[in-house]
């Protein structure tokens, strides 16, 4: 799902921007603006494979057997990298 789902606009909307930008400001002070805009999205992309990463680990920790409902779980936070944009919410 992406930002725009459940916000009815798209990532590149001027709300979610203003919200990317306002977070990105307490940084200010490290990196120019565009610098961290890369970063964040960056590090976005990556957290889509760690999600991915953690319910593996849970899953086997537990026993993929009795996952239940959570058995497909890491193939659908994996599927989060097929997104054309970097924002997704879950």
């Amino acid at each position: 799902m992406e930002a725009g789902d459940q916000l009815g606009v798209g990532a590149d909307d001027p709300a979610v921007l203003r919200l990317r930008d306002a977070y990105l400001e307490a940084y200010s002070d490290i990196a120019p603006h565009a610098n961290l805009v890369d970063d964040l999205e960056l590090a976005c992309w990556v957290g889509k494979i760690a999600r991915a990463l953690t319910w593996e680990r849970a899953l086997r920790a537990q026993g993929h057997d009795d996952a239940g409902e959570f058995a497909k779980a890491p193939l659908q936070a994996i599927e989060y990298l097929l997104s054309d944009t970097w924002i997704t919410t879950v």
